[in-house]
Parts: C-alpha cells; sequence; structure tokens
C-alpha cells in the first residue's frame, strides 16, 4: 500500500471513530482532539433570528444589446433571503465561513460558503491535520466567508455585515475577519469601526470558539435586487473619502483584466485602440488604492470592461453613468442588477464564441464591430 491510499485510510477510520465518539463527547472536543467535526447540520431557526431588510425580485426589462436582449440569460431567482442576525452560544466558525453551535451542527444560512457542501475537517484542507481552537470569553462578531478574498463579495457580502451589527445595535468585543489583502486592510481602516486590538485575523487563528459568537448573515441572493441598504452604506462611509484625491475631468475608463488569470479577453489589444479614439483610459484596479478605486469611478462618465469583481465599483459611480460590461458567450446579471440599484444606463455585449448556456473561466475574445455598434447605442461618440 502506498502513502496515498494510506492516508486515505487513516482519515477514514478517524472519521469514523470522531462521528461515535461525538455521540458521547461534546463534538468540539472531538474537534481539537482530531481536526474532524462530524458532520450534522441545524437550522438558523432555532436560534431567534432578528431579521434585517429583505431583497425583493428583480422585475423589468432586459439590458440592452445590439446583438439582441433576448440573448440575456439571468441566473434563476433565489427563492428565500439570506439577511439576519443570530448569536450561538458556545459555537465555533472558521475561517472559511462555517459555523457551528456547541453540538458540532452545521448552522444552515448562517455559513457563507460559496461553495454548496461543507467537507469533512478544515475546508481547503488537502491532507488531515489536527486543528487548534483559540476559546475567546465573550462576544465574537463572525465576519468570515469562504469568498472573502474576493474584491466584489467582500465589499458587497462581507463589509455590509459590519452595518448590520451597526444598525442593531450589536457591539462585540471581537470581531472574526481576514484583513490579508490591501482591498481588506484598507476599507478597514476608512471604516474604523474596530481597533487592531480587537480584531481576530482568521489567517493567524483558523478556527474559534466563545461564549457567543454573534453572525450578521447577509449575501446578495440570485435575481433579487441589490439592497438599497448595502449600496447607501458603501457609498455613505465610503465616496466622502474619494475627495482625498484630487478631482479631475468626468472621465471615460476601460477596467482591465489582463493580469488576472481567467476570463480575459484575448483581443485586448484591439479593444484598447478602438476605445482610444472615444477618449477611454484603460486602467489596472489592481495598482490603485481604494479610494483612487472610488475616486475613480465616482469621476466615471462611462465604464467598459469585462466581467469581472472590479466592475463592484460602479456603486460609486454618479446617476446616469452609462456603463457597457463585455462577456464570454454566456451572461451573468450581478452587475445589471448593481448598475439598477444605482440608477446607471446598463449596456452588455458577448462574444459570439463558446456556449451560450455554459458560464465558466475561460479567456475569449469580443468583435470590435460590435463594440463600436454598442459605444453607438450607448450614445458615446468619438
Amino acid at each position: 500500500m502506498n502513502k496515498t491510499p494510506l492516508k486515505r485510510l487513516v482519515r477514514k477510520i478517524c472519521k469514523r471513530v470522531a462521528w461515535a465518539a461525538s455521540w458521547f463527547v461534546r463534538p468540539i472536543t472531538i474537534m481539537r482532539w482530531t481536526g474532524i467535526l462530524p458532520f450534522r447540520t441545524a437550522s438558523f431557526l432555532e436560534f431567534e433570528p432578528v431579521y434585517f431588510h429583505e431583497q425583493a425580485i428583480l422585475n423589468g426589462p432586459k439590458p440592452r444589446c445590439i446583438q439582441g436582449a433576448e440573448l440575456w440569460n439571468a441566473l434563476p431567482v433565489s427563492d428565500f433571503n439570506i439577511s439576519h442576525i443570530i448569536e450561538v452560544k458556545g459555537g465555533l466558525a472558521t475561517q472559511g465561513g462555517y459555523v457551528f453551535d456547541v453540538r458540532g451542527r452545521l448552522i444552515k444560512e448562517a455559513s457563507h460558503k460559496y461553495r454548496r457542501h461543507y467537507k469533512w475537517g478544515l475546508e481547503g484542507q488537502k491532507d488531515f491535520q489536527f486543528s487548534p481552537i483559540k476559546k475567546f470569553r465573550g462576544k465574537v462578531a463572525v465576519l468570515t466567508a469562504s469568498n472573502q478574498q474576493i474584491y466584489w463579495h467582500w465589499l458587497f457580502e462581507v463589509i455590509p455585515r459590519l452595518a448590520m451589527l451597526r444598525e442593531t445595535g450589536r457591539k462585540p468585543d471581537w470581531v472574526y475577519l481576514q484583513r490579508r489583502h490591501r482591498f481588506q486592510r484598507e476599507t478597514l481602516e476608512l471604516l474604523g469601526t474596530f481597533s487592531n486590538e480587537t480584531i481576530i485575523d482568521c489567517d493567524q487563528i483558523p478556527m474559534v470558539s466563545a461564549s457567543f459568537l454573534v453572525v450578521p448573515c447577509h449575501q446578495i441572493m440570485e435575481g433579487r435586487e441589490y439592497p438599497k441598504w448595502v449600496c447607501k452604506f458603501l457609498r455613505e462611509n465610503f465616496l466622502p473619502h474619494a475627495n482625498k484625491v484630487r478631482p479631475g475631468p468626468r472621465q471615460r475608463i476601460y477596467v482591465s483584466r489582463k493580469y488576472t488569470h481567467h476570463r480575459r479577453v484575448t483581443n485586448e489589444s484591439e479593444i484598447i485602440d478602438l476605445l482610444k479614439d472615444y477618449g477611454f483610459a484603460a486602467v489596472e484596479l489592481g495598482e490603485l488604492s481604494f479610494i483612487e478605486q472610488i475616486s475613480l469611478f465616482r469621476n466615471a462618465e462611462v465604464v467598459v470592461g469585462p466581467h469581472g469583481g472590479g466592475l463592484g465599483n460602479l456603486v460609486f459611480c454618479s446617476k446616469g453613468a452609462r456603463v457597457i460590461e463585455l462577456f464570454p458567450a454566456a451572461t451573468a446579471d450581478a452587475f445589471f442588477r448593481l448598475s439598477k440599484a444605482v440608477e446607471l444606463e446598463y449596456y452588455f455585449l458577448r462574444s459570439r464564441i463558446g456556449n451560450p448556456r455554459d458560464w465558466g473561466v475561460g479567456d475569449y475574445s469580443i468583435g470590435t464591430e460590435d463594440l463600436r455598434k454598442t459605444l453607438e447605442c450607448a450614445g458615446v461618440y468619438s
């Protein structure tokens, strides 16, 4: 027997042993011993949730496209909302946004997961290992999520949970979140809600348990309107800081994904050459500070860019700004819904190559003549 099957066998045996032992010993204690948490679920309804704002179903016409609005494929509407706060006595939370009660049950609609299924042990763990848990006396607010490192998810699904704490008067002793990336640190500094001494860095402490976990639960649900309170919170708390950057004239910008790892425009040089004739400047958002990004979009007259997290900055645009989103053969409605929420003029353009029913991460090309016609449709002239 080679090493890999042996590891699998050991892991399987440990799972079975942990599962059996959990009926006689507290599951979190088993987790301390083995790094494995026996998997059972509990409903968030068991924890007396305090409900927050609902997200209404999005209605209205499809966005405009020179290829035909019928090519627009929106995601199915979520049949529920995730917008509430719960408190969990003696619970456990992980760096990936999973929340468990004192009995070791995964709490549904409280765990902020991007993946659909929980796996045994720490998410992202390739091999079995012991997982330390740090215990805190007092209240810990849980703001971790498995998609927290993605700019859009951080901006619209993590940061707004701080607003939920404020509005409901919750004052935790610590807040559990990630601050690995520049945009995370900068947004937290601008908000100034918690001092460094009260932040528990989930990259340093992958699991915490506490006397009480305070869990604000919020996600942007598919097919529903962007919550007005989220857009208002982001604009009121961040737009004033854009004044720290010297304002320039209204701009036309192209948001490049050249240095990302997926969904890049393969003929981007042709696209940029065309847009230069219309007075556009290409920008790499990864090279800018958060405040510089806010200022850039606040002053934008027209924004053209491929689908990607950087378009989350549309929330900072002025009313009436025009947006042209570029897609592979398939479409996604996240930024169309955002544009409607902040009253922007939205247009889209799809690649003519690929499967319109298959949303993937592959690169794609955009027809320059298609883009020229789209600019004219949007009233953008050279």
